[in-house]
């Protein structure tokens, strides 16, 4: 897929930090969900933060851009 329009929109990945998660598994067809530091991973679409720490450091890195 090419552009974000392509994203298939009715799937969704909501991923963890936590071992579980299988970390050599960078594609998600659908529409990915991640949380705190997992952008230091890979790119997601929907970056949810709540700790005030996490969103200094996210938004020190430059993600957001």
């Amino acid at each position: 897929m090419n552009s974000e329009s392509e994203v298939p929109h009715d799937i969704g990945y909501v991923l963890g930090n936590g071992p579980s998660r299988n970390r050599n598994r960078k594609y998600y067809d659908g529409v990915t969900y991640g949380c705190n530091s997992i952008h230091l991973e890979m790119d997601v679409n929907l970056l949810i933060c709540m700790d005030a720490w996490y969103q200094f450091q996210i938004i020190a890195s430059g993600y957001p851009a």
